[in-house]
């Protein structure tokens, strides 16, 4: 489907916006804590944002993506990076609502030619699975307070 350069240029600025609403939306939701509570939160913020640009330079200096005639998606890693960190501790309701918008994201990024699917998805797997140290610090910070 070819769209109007109109409707491509109103869809690329959405686009980039997205990333930027969801960083200042993390960020909220990092500094409303207080205490330590507040470090941990934001050292876990620290560490999705890290995760995302350390892979993306692995793929700049190794091609790792392009050994699969794949494109490493640096707005699909960034995207569900802080995804990630709004979820923690959230309502089903509101998780629900974070993986439609990175859904629908995904759909925007697709129908601009961005990146394809398996672009997207084979970078939020690694992303994923990199941030899966996280669900510790939650288990951990779970019984900390208990």
């Amino acid at each position: 489907m070819q769209l109007s350069p109109n409707v491509s240029q109103v869809l690329a600025v959405i686009a980039d916006i997205y990333t930027p609403v969801l960083l200042l939306m993390a960020l909220f939701s990092v500094l409303s804590v207080r205490g330590n509570a507040l470090k941990l939160q934001l050292a876990i913020l620290i560490y999705a944002i890290f995760v995302v640009y350390l892979w993306m330079f692995i793929d700049i200096y190794t091609g790792l993506w392009a050994l699969f005639a794949l494109d490493y998606s640096t707005h699909s890693a960034i995207a569900f990076a802080l995804a990630v960190v709004l979820g923690r501790k959230k309502s089903a309701l509101y998780k629900a609502s974070i993986t439609l918008s990175l859904l629908l994201y995904g759909a925007l990024m697709y129908s601009l030619n961005y990146h394809s699917w398996l672009d997207m998805s084979s970078t939020v797997a690694v992303i994923s699975l990199s941030l899966l140290p996280l669900r510790l610090l939650r288990f951990i910070s779970f019984n900390t307070h208990s």
